[in-house]
């Protein structure tokens, strides 16, 4: 089913319901202005900037743009997460249908004691938090036969088992909950694991050995039947100096270099991807999903599960849009709702649309009032912060977005992309 065909049926469903999103970025939801009654937006960062809609963003109320892969607006208990908690729970006292990026229990909080009047389009956030241990989720997939990387768990009391292991050869060590390349590790020797020990308080690690290879993203929504429906798969942007300060660090995605992946690749992708889904159904998971792969040694290998939509959601479903397809945000409330996935298009079948891009620059230090030293061109600049907004260390300072491939290993960025990062990084 088409664009239109799907809107149409989410619509009926609907009815008169306010659409409410509920997001780190206010900026994700652009997609969503094709949906009749979508009205209210609230955010962490980022306002998108659209009009007609009301928006209420927590860095517009602070001033401060915060790093997402580190801030929990669970645990922040200041008075403007307070202040946001209220004007939801004043919007959610007509019908409505809330969206979220990312469950949360400030969201719960709102929208508990308004749930007899608003439709909760998203998994209870206390069993979203179990697919986010990565040892629980990796263990049951490798089990069901999904390719996974080699990790090893180690007590935090055997470091020296880790440290035979790295006078060997070079390790990752990681955390078992983590963000955006947070709580992850590439160490070197023995007498770099004090220092590279990720910060944690689950008395236990995972190791594994480093594998260099090409890193994989796709986009996925699972319906209530374990069907999935695909979003474009991208070779993810990691660790790129300028970009960012960490060896693992989210730094964008390429969608026009996926086309110049193997046919068997993108078909043992695809087949993970659904792999996936069916069995997040199976443990009562719906919705949207992403999962990062690397292509190394003799195959795809699954790194992570991400349950919730992804830093490349955006820009996968402005490409949907411009295809006429149904996106993944649509697809995510047609699995709420009932309803069956929009299309068939495999990965292979997406692979193939125009060539788009997108680089994620974080501030390597707390930065005020950032602008280019030039004027862009050849590319589009968004989640540029607000005049007046500081953004912490390791927070967005610009997203930039190009209509052509930039990286073929999703490390090394093409002149062009090269240039334009220096200019904002500053």
């Amino acid at each position: 089913m088409n664009r239109t065909g799907y809107l149409r049926r989410l619509s009926r469903v609907l009815g008169s319901r306010r659409v409410v999103y509920f997001g780190t970025r206010g900026a994700d939801s652009r997609s969503l202005t094709d949906l009749m009654n979508f009205e209210c937006i609230f955010s962490q960062i980022a306002p998108s900037g659209l009009a007609g809609v009301t928006e209420r963003c927590l860095e517009q109320m602070t001033r401060t743009r915060v790093d997402l892969d580190m801030y929990s607006i669970d645990t922040d208990s200041s008075p403007s997460v307070g202040q946001l908690r209220a004007v939801m729970l004043a919007a959610f006292e007509e019908p409505a249908a809330v969206i979220p990026y990312r469950s949360c229990a400030l969201l719960a909080s709102a929208w508990f004691p308004r749930s007899e009047k608003v439709l909760h389009l998203g998994n209870f956030h206390e069993l979203q938090t179990s697919f986010e241990h990565k040892p629980w989720v990796e263990t049951q997939l490798a089990a069901s036969g999904i390719r996974i990387i080699p990790w090893r768990y180690f007590a935090d009391n055997e470091r020296g088992l880790i440290a035979e292991m790295l006078s060997v050869r070079p390790l990752v060590v990681r955390a078992n909950r983590s963000d955006g390349g947070t709580g992850i590790r590439l160490v070197q020797s023995p007498a770099n694991l004090p220092s590279g020990w990720p910060e944690h308080s689950d008395g236990f690690v995972a190791v594994a050995p480093f594998l260099d290879g090409i890193p994989l993203n796709v986009n996925g929504v699972v319906f209530e039947d374990g069907r999935v429906s695909r979003h474009g798969a991208s070779i993810q942007l990691v660790g790129i100096p300028g970009c960012t300060t960490r060896r693992f660090g989210y730094c964008g995605n390429d969608f026009g270099s996926a086309s110049q992946l193997e046919d068997r690749d993108l078909i043992a992708l695809d087949e993970m991807l659904e792999r996936v889904g069916r069995w997040l159904s199976q443990h009562g998971y719906r919705g949207a999903f992403g999962i990062d792969a690397i292509v190394a040694e003799n195959g795809v290998h699954l790194v992570e599960l991400n349950p919730r939509f992804q830093g490349s959601s955006r820009l996968s479903a402005a490409l949907d849009v411009e295809d006429g397809r149904a996106d993944m945000f649509l697809a995510h409330i047609g699995a709420f709702l009932g309803e069956s996935v929009p299309d068939e298009a495999s990965l292979k079948d997406l692979a193939n649309r125009p060539p788009r891009a997108h680089v994620v620059v974080h501030a390597a230090r707390a930065v005020r009032d950032r602008t280019p030293a030039e004027e862009s061109n050849g590319f589009e600049v968004d989640l540029v912060p607000e005049k007046d907004v500081t953004a912490l260390e390791g927070a967005i300072v610009a997203d930039l977005v190009f209509r052509e491939s930039i990286s073929s290993d999703g490390i090394a960025l093409s002149p062009e992309a090269r240039t334009a990062v220096e200019v904002w990084c500053g």
